[in-house]
């Protein structure tokens, strides 16, 4: 779990407390905030057929009072292409090129 700290640092609360990689933590932030599905899949309630049982990555942004804004799940990497949903169970693809490698926790962010 990553936290603002300030306005343009960040710290790591969890798995271990100490600084974040802030230029990591933002670029991270805006690949998220430009991500744009391709297609509509199905409505996801078969967890296991797109690896939403084992996410790659899940991603939930809070407010500063611990409120939830938005949740993004990676499932399977199949080819060129990711399967994703938010909150709704209502599943997309998305081009991998506009995802990257999902990020190696807490190693990638530990600063």
């Amino acid at each position: 779990m990553l936290e603002r700290s300030g306005e343009a640092s960040w710290k790591m609360v969890e798995p271990k407390r100490g600084a974040a990689k802030g230029a990591r933590v933002e670029d991270l932030l805006l690949t998220l905030s430009v991500l744009r599905w391709n297609d509509i899949v199905a409505d996801g309630t078969d967890a296991r057929k797109y690896g939403f049982d084992a996410p790659s990555l899940e991603v939930t942004l809070l407010t500063g009072d611990g409120a939830e804004l938005a949740t993004l799940v990676v499932g399977k990497r199949e080819g060129r292409q990711a399967y994703v949903r938010a909150k709704a169970p209502t599943v997309y693809t998305i081009d991998i090129s506009r995802l990257g490698a999902p990020p190696k926790v807490p190693d990638d962010f530990q600063g």
